[in-house]
């Protein structure tokens, strides 16, 4: 989830990356931004992505480090809108055990569970 993503050792949609601002700069290069790669008159690897507002916004969207176990302070994840449905929890009991039998062992544990917390 986008809420907890700075606090992942690694990122990306298939964890390829172990630095969070190296996916920011290749999102930001994704959506247009200019980097020189090949004339010689300008510094090579001169690029139009900010670097400092990106790791701004990286600091902004982690805040401080979790002290305890799930209390993450920056981005929080929304509020279930009262508009839809009520969670079924049963389902969401079963798409829990799901996710730890074949989603965990290539992305993270859950940050609600024990297993987040010990890390590898």
């Amino acid at each position: 989830h986008l809420w907890e993503a700075p606090w992942f050792t690694w990122m990306h949609y298939n964890n390829a990356i172990m630095q969070p601002m190296a996916v920011n700069v290749a999102q930001t290069l994704g959506i247009n931004a200019r980097t020189n790669l090949t004339d010689p008159a300008r510094p090579l690897f001169e690029t139009s992505a900010d670097l400092r507002q990106l790791d701004r916004l990286q600091q902004l969207l982690a805040g401080a480090p979790p002290k305890r176990r799930n209390r993450f302070s920056g981005l929080q994840a929304p509020k279930w809108p009262a508009a839809l449905p009520p969670v079924d929890l049963a389902r969401a009991a079963k798409g829990k055990e799901l996710y730890a039998e074949l989603c965990q062992g290539c992305h993270l544990p859950p940050p609600d569970s024990d297993a987040f917390w010990k890390g590898p």
